[in-house]
């Protein structure tokens, strides 16, 4: 009795094998690595290089992490973005992904840079890729940095 494979059927086996190699190199990446570095690459992703010490990204990952805890964002969907960050998959994600998980993505970006911008002075440097980008806290009670509190007098 001879053994016989189609080509469909190695076809189908290989990208099976591909698809849990991927997986598992993620999966594995994401048990050893620190919650920042899925931060840092995210941001990477968004906004291109910048100059940012090592400190104040881990800081500023802290914070955005609590911040999502705070908004009762799924701590399953916040690792499964960052399972996606370590393997380069969320573009792929966000395409043909299906529309809740698009949506997670997406929600988990906008969020993010929303964060970066309003926590950061990365809007007030002349060139991010050169000029140290810092980080200044999470704004306290209002984070649009167009308001102003101060009472005209009448």
């Amino acid at each position: 009795m001879a053994f016989h494979l189609s080509r469909r059927a190695l076809l189908v086996s290989g990208a099976a094998v591909g698809v849990a190699a991927v997986g598992g190199a993620g999966a594995l990446q994401f048990a050893l690595a620190d919650p920042a570095t899925h931060v840092e690459q995210a941001l990477r992703r968004l906004f291109g290089q910048f100059n940012m010490a090592p400190a104040d990204l881990a800081k500023f990952s802290d914070d955005f992490h609590a911040s999502l805890a705070a908004k009762n964002m799924s701590t399953a969907k916040v690792r499964a973005v960052g399972v996606a960050e370590a393997v380069d998959l969320v573009p792929l994600a966000k395409r043909i992904g299906p529309d809740m998980v698009a949506e997670g993505v997406e929600k988990y970006d906008r969020e993010l840079v929303t964060q970066f911008l309003t926590s950061t002075n990365f809007l007030q440097v002349a060139d991010p890729k050169v000029d140290q980008v810092e980080y200044q806290g999470f704004p306290e009670a209002c984070g649009n940095p167009f308001a102003v509190f101060e009472m005209a007098d009448a």
